[in-house]
């Protein structure tokens, strides 16, 4: 499977190179039994450039996301963002208790 991908963006890399075409890739599992990572591949800085203004995401989260909604479909999306929200907030409180225990230190 990866000498496949490896394949595919090194065939991709040559298109770029060729025409200049701005190919862009995302590669997700089509079910739970595969057992990859989501890849994502942006040839250029302008093709990075456009997936964040048009998608509002990364081309990385973007894959992220695409693997959770064919594995899963919305309620995994769905999922996937609250998860994301709870590691966030969980963040949060753990700075905020180190910013409290370093000002009682001072």
């Amino acid at each position: 499977m990866t000498m496949s991908i490896a394949h595919i963006k090194e065939e991709l890399s040559r298109l770029n190179t060729c025409t200049g075409d701005e190919p862009v890739l995302l590669i997700c599992r089509g079910t739970m039994t595969h057992f990859h990572a989501p890849e994502s591949f942006c040839f250029s800085e302008r093709a990075a450039n456009f997936v964040s203004t048009v998608v509002k995401l990364n081309a990385n989260d973007l894959a992220y996301r695409m693997d959770a909604y064919m594995c899963s479909g919305i309620e995994g999306v769905a999922r996937s963002q609250a998860q994301i929200l709870l590691e966030l907030k969980a963040k949060t409180f753990a700075l905020i208790l180190q910013k409290l225990s370093q000002s009682r230190e001072s």
